[in-house]
């Protein structure tokens, strides 16, 4: 009987900047991997795609103003990429901010896909949340909560141009 699989993580480029392509594959496990470490494995692409399922159902009823990943079956997501859009009634750098003031990571070298540079913001719409597997619930609520209270203010500050989000 042919096992799962195992991880196979490449890193391309020893510099952290934006826009370094890194290989990452899930590959068929040969004979001499233990069961053990192919559902260590199992578990952690499962635990990372459920953090991004729940990132991405949380934050889409904000798609007006954010660009949010796919759920892709059999990917090993680690980190949750989110990009402003332009359109959006405040600069990515007001959210990153207040993510970063209720202690929630915001970075660009969390991504390992290349991250498009916006021609207006230096790049700055571009972002990555964690969605490891150590996140428990209340982390991933916490990260919502701090979303929503932020996009609440928005409103609130600018009711004309920031009806559109939820």
């Amino acid at each position: 009987m042919k096992s799962y699989f195992s991880l196979d993580l490449r890193r391309l480029s020893r510099s952290g900047r934006p826009g370094v392509r890194r290989d990452i594959r899930i590959l068929e496990a040969t004979d001499d991997q233990s069961p053990q470490a192919i559902r260590a494995a199992e578990k952690l692409v499962a635990a990372c795609r459920e953090n991004v399922r729940f990132l991405n159902r949380h934050l889409n009823p904000y798609r007006a103003w954010l660009d949010l990943p796919a759920l892709i079956d059999n990917a090993l997501y680690l980190a949750f990429t989110v990009t402003v859009k332009k359109t959006a009634p405040f600069h990515p750098n007001e959210l990153r901010r207040a993510l970063k003031r209720a202690g929630i990571e915001t970075s660009r070298e969390f991504s390992f896909d290349r991250i498009k540079v916006a021609d207006n913001d230096g790049g700055d719409a571009t972002f990555c949340l964690p969605c490891h597997r150590y996140l428990t619930i209340r982390d991933m609520e916490y990260i919502i909560d701090t979303f929503e209270s932020f996009f609440d203010k928005i409103r609130q500050s600018r009711p004309k141009t920031a009806s559109n989000g939820k």
